[in-house]
């Protein structure tokens, strides 16, 4: 009568082996955005430099690295200037706002940062070198805020599950 109770019913404890069912095609969707981001920036990375002397002549590799890296540390300083905040509630908007915050959040904003991809992809083919330029420079831009995207949205269906997230990462990576 006077035992005291114990956490274990008897029952042996689940050892977690994975992502549960109802996340198969979350984790899917999300590696499929990583993917597409990794694979595009890699494309470009080792063909940028290829392609510009081939297409446009451009023979200095000092130009094309320090272009190359613009967007990185570009991406890095508006995420210093702009930390992402509180978002306003939705109910509260109305017209343009209600829309451009509609699209921006997740999981819509993986879509428009997919399309950002092609949009790059596309201007990299421009015969026109400043355009050229400009599409690989926003690339490394692209890049950066395309891997926060995907990690925010690991975080946000993990529910603060550590396990979850470190699956969905690595799956991600």
């Amino acid at each position: 009568v006077g035992e005291p109770v114990s956490g274990n019913t008897g029952q042996k404890s689940q050892k977690s082996k994975g992502l549960s069912r109802d996340m198969y095609s979350v984790a899917f969707l999300i590696g499929m955005c990583s993917f597409n981001n990794n694979a595009s920036y890699a494309i470009e990375w080792a063909t940028f430099a290829i392609f510009f002397k081939e297409q446009h002549g451009w023979t200095s590799a000092t130009w094309a690295g320090i272009c190359q890296t613009a967007g990185d540390l570009f991406a890095a300083f508006m995420m210093r200037i702009f930390p992402a905040g509180e978002r306003s509630e939705l109910s509260e908007m109305s017209g343009i706002r209600w829309f451009f915050h509609s699209a921006t959040s997740q999981p819509y904003n993986l879509v428009l940062l997919a399309l950002g991809w092609v949009t790059l992809n596309a201007g990299l083919c421009v015969p026109a070198l400043p355009v050229a330029i400009a599409s690989q420079v926003i690339m490394g831009t692209l890049y950066v805020y395309a891997m926060k995207a995907v990690t925010d949205m690991n975080l946000f269906y993990s529910l603060g599950d550590t396990k979850v997230f470190l699956q969905l990462q690595v799956q991600c990576r």
